[in-house]
């Protein structure tokens, strides 16, 4: 990441950042800051990088996996999973969505485990999963 490009991933991650905040404590995702970080990313994409088809790509198929994942789970994932995952998504590009959701799951589901296991949280309750998102994001990123 160079120049530009690297101030605009860095900027995308700390809006991840404060909607992370944001979820940790309401359990809600702000549509006022998702939807305008979302635009923000794709046309970024398209006029800084080259590379807006993975964007558009990488949004739609983070969208589209979650989706079908908050539909299946009959609301034990929220939508506002789904739409911060069409942003994580527009960030890492479709070649980075499996790497960012993996992380994203599989950390989510070790503090869950820890989380239970302390007793600290019961089956049933709801965590965050936003920072997850944005952890698997910036991890991605990084790698990439």
């Amino acid at each position: 990441m160079e120049g530009i490009t690297g101030v605009i991933v860095l900027v995308e991650l700390a809006v991840l950042g404060v909607i992370a905040v944001y979820d940790l404590r309401t359990l809600r995702a702000p549509n006022a800051i998702v939807y305008p970080a979302l635009v923000f990313a794709l046309v970024a994409a398209v006029l800084l990088e080259g590379a807006g088809l993975q964007a558009w790509l990488g949004a739609g198929a983070a969208f589209a996996l979650t989706l079908a994942l908050a539909l299946v789970s009959r609301g034990a994932m929220g939508m506002g999973d789904v739409k911060v995952a069409a942003l994580c998504g527009a960030i890492v590009g479709l070649k980075g969505v499996p790497m960012m959701l993996t992380l994203a799951f599989v950390v989510a589901g070790v503090i869950s485990l820890v989380l239970l296991l302390m007793r600290l949280r019961g089956r049933h309750d709801a965590i965050a999963l936003t920072p997850f998102l944005g952890l698997g994001a910036a991890v991605t990123v990084l790698l990439a």
